[in-house]
This record gives structure tokens, C-alpha cells and sequence, in this order.
């Protein structure tokens, strides 16, 4: 009798994984961001495309994006998307987020990247330097690089001008702060 109810509960357990065998299990497609390459810069759009690896049938695909710094620009529900960065947006990682209406219920239908951005150089010179005395251009000078590391978020620039009538050497020396 042991033997008997042994042997129907061993039946009704193999029964039962091999049904829970042959139920289809549910494939999800796997959504990605591609990005652009290299760093977004300033009021230059960068494109992304968003790519469904894996869908099932002619679903319609909806993809709705989003990003954390700058505008979002594109036709609504397309797989690409150009992202526009302003000049307060440089220095920063955007976090860009897609989601996909259309997949397979229970199926992950978000993806993100993050990407970097390229500081804006402001155009706007702190100070412009055309005097000939030597000592002045230090003390000047000494005042740029003192601003420049006291302020972490700056950025320092410096132009150097030359006359077509300068030789290389006189330039040179310039350069070197040597001769003015």
C-alpha cells in the first residue's frame, strides 16, 4: 500500500513538472539606448535611437523619452530623439530615459544611458592685458591664476595676439613672458 501511494504521488509530481515544462515561457525583448558618440556639446543636439532587440509580432512600438538636463526634441513616439544642451547644461552627465509602449505585459519597457556633456568657454575676458610694463602683465596675470583656482567650476582661457611683423623669436619670448 506504501509502495502504491509512493509511486501515484512520484506520477502526480512528474505529471506536474512536466506540464510546468511545456508552458511557453514568456520571451521579453530587450530595450537599449544608442548614444552618440563622444561628449554632447554645448547647443550642438545629440541623437540618440532607441533599439527593441527580440519583439514578438507587428506590435506597434511607442517610445516616449525623457531626459534629465536640456530638451528633448523629436516626433512624439519615434525611436530616435535629439537632445539639445544649452551653456548652463555644460560640464554635467544627462541621464536619458526611454520608455516603450507596445511590449508584452510583465516585459521590462524602460532603458537609460547616461552620457556627458562639454563645458561651455564663456567669450566674455576677464581682463585684457595691453600694456608694455613687465611687472604690470605679472601682477596680472598672478590675479588670473589666483581667480581661476579659488573658483572651482572656472575655467581660464588665455589669447595671446601677435603682430604679422613679430619675428618667431619675438614671439617666443612673449610667450615666455620674457620680453613684451
Amino acid at each position: 500500500m506504501l509502495r502504491h501511494i509512493f509511486h501515484t504521488t512520484f506520477l502526480i509530481v512528474c505529471f506536474c513538472v512536466g506540464v510546468a515544462a511545456q508552458t511557453p515561457q514568456l520571451s521579453c525583448p530587450k530595450t537599449s539606448i544608442e548614444t552618440p558618440k563622444g561628449m554632447i556639446g554645448p547647443k550642438q543636439p545629440g541623437t540618440f535611437k532607441a533599439n527593441v532587440v527580440g519583439q514578438q509580432g507587428d506590435g506597434k512600438l511607442i517610445f516616449i523619452w525623457a531626459a534629465t538636463v536640456g530638451e528633448v526634441k523629436g516626433e512624439y513616439g519615434s525611436p530616435t530623439m535629439l537632445l539639445q544642451t544649452g551653456k548652463k547644461d555644460g560640464g554635467r552627465n544627462v541621464t536619458v530615459f526611454v520608455r516603450v509602449e507596445g511590449l508584452p505585459e510583465g516585459c521590462p519597457d524602460t532603458a537609460y544611458e547616461i552620457v556627458s556633456t562639454v563645458a561651455m568657454i564663456e567669450g566674455d575676458p576677464v581682463d585684457e592685458i595691453s600694456t608694455k610694463n613687465l611687472y604690470d602683465v605679472r601682477a596680472r596675470m598672478d590675479n588670473f591664476f589666483i581667480s581661476v583656482s579659488s573658483n572651482a567650476p572656472y575655467t581660464g582661457l588665455i589669447n595671446l595676439y601677435f603682430s604679422t611683423k613679430e619675428s618667431r623669436l619675438a614671439r617666443l619670448a612673449r610667450i615666455n613672458n620674457r620680453v613684451l
